[in-house]
């Protein structure tokens, strides 16, 4: 229609109307203004700023979308999606379309003073050139899940040691999701399917973490597993999944027998109570 919105961090600033055409992309420059289509380029043309993707889509998004796909730390809306170059490499002259739909791939990037390559991520400049930076590494897995019945009756008490935001290193920021089950053998272990999530902050690597899961049923066997989040702003940064702890929950029934042989005696300051007290509260110990 020759009409064009321009969106500035997902916020609609101008919808110019320009003349309709067709565009061949064969030799399309990006961030290249020119004077007339495949018109002498000046350097004082080019575009500044950092481009952290490039998306191509055959409908119009409106403004809902534009928004949702700018503040979309993973997927963008893919209705319509026909090429999407996330310019994630850390080298290289070359950007491969991720949909790998033969749309082609961008080339003759380069690197100079004042701009880098780097994987984009929303919320952490780089203090080097105008690069984004962007935390691809997860947490280790964990390695030394334990459980323990606890001292809480019906929980069972979790022990593990804290990996690092990148690996092994970094002090952690972000979550830790816990999944549990009473039965093992066909059970489908599953981060999205945990029952527990616990926010971690400033966990420094190598401590230990410590955790009571409670409201168990009795005379059961549970079987956890552990996952760990680094917040880099990207859903899928989860660490493997750990080993497996296993412990039965066995809760003693230390409630007192009753108590036998109550009797009842009127005296003149009024009744007087007896009974044969229980020796034993049903645990093996005469404690009562």
């Amino acid at each position: 229609t020759g009409d064009v919105k321009v969106y500035v961090n997902g916020n609609l600033e101008a919808s110019p109307t320009l003349p309709t055409g067709s565009l061949n992309l064969e030799n399309c420059i990006l961030g290249q203004e020119q004077d007339s289509f495949r018109g002498g380029f000046d350097p004082s043309q080019a575009f500044l700023g950092i481009m952290d993707e490039i998306r191509i889509y055959n409908r119009v998004l409106n403004e809902t979308e534009v928004y949702n796909n700018y503040c979309d730390t993973m997927t963008p809306t893919t209705l319509g999606l026909v090429s999407w170059w996330k310019l994630n490499k850390s080298t290289g002259t070359s950007a491969p379309d991720y949909l790998q739909t033969n749309n082609g791939e961008l080339f003759n990037f380069f690197e100079s003073s004042g701009s880098c390559w780097a994987i984009g991520r929303k919320g952490e400049i780089s203090d080097e050139g105008y690069g984004v930076e962007y935390d691809a590494t997860p947490p280790s897995a964990i390695t030394n899940l334990s459980a323990l019945t606890g001292v809480i009756p019906a929980s069972i008490d979790l022990i593990w040691t804290a990996p690092g935001d990148n690996g092994t290193s970094g002090t952690l920021n972000g979550e830790y999701r816990i999944q549990y089950s009473s039965y093992n053998d066909t059970f489908a272990w599953d981060l999205n399917n945990a029952q527990l999530s616990i926010s971690t902050f400033n966990v420094t690597p190598g401590d230990d973490q410590y955790y009571t899961v409670k409201g168990l049923e009795k005379d059961t066997t549970y079987y956890f597993r552990i996952w760990t989040w680094d917040s880099a702003y990207v859903s899928d940064n989860w660490s493997s999944i750990s080993n497996g702890a296993t412990t039965w929950l066995q809760i003693i029934d230390d409630t007192p027998y009753a108590v036998t042989g109550l009797t009842a005696e009127r005296i003149a300051s009024g009744i007087l109570l007896n009974w044969v007290k229980s020796i034993d509260d049903g645990a093996g110990e005469n404690d009562v």
